[in-house]
């Protein structure tokens, strides 16, 4: 038997929503990937240096580098392991699709769909 348990959470605009576990865990992934690391002087190695990549996704190489940099932020948060990572540049050959297999806490699975725009990551899609 799964557990999905029902929290209540602080949105982007201040107010409580009630939202599942699995939510929480993404939008913590989502703001995670969106923190440049060593922003917080309290805690240096929190977020990413995704910011370091995003500008330069001329060769496979450097995807493969923004990809490790996604899995190993994600990899920060307890009990998150990614699966798989798909990517695909956007038509206009500036941006990044993600798409993130995620095994949870107690076997739960997600899969996300992130896409970079400028200097943020935005989610596009979720199962």
């Amino acid at each position: 038997m799964r557990v999905v348990r029902l929290v209540e959470h602080l949105d982007s605009n201040g107010d409580l929503k009630k939202v599942y576990d699995a939510d929480v865990v993404i939008d913590s992934i989502i703001k995670l990937l969106n923190i440049r690391k060593g922003s917080y002087i309290a805690n240096p190695e929190l977020g990413s240096n995704i910011l370091d990549y995003i500008f330069d996704l001329t060769d496979k190489h450097t995807i493969n580098l923004l990809v490790d940099e996604v899995r190993n932020t994600i990899e920060q948060l307890p009990n998150v392991v990614v699966d798989r990572i798909d990517t695909k540049l956007t038509n206009d050959r500036k941006n990044v699709i993600f798409t993130i297999s995620l095994i949870l806490a107690q076997g739960l699975r997600r899969t996300i769909t992130l896409v970079t725009e400028g200097e943020y990551i935005y989610m596009i899609g979720s199962e």
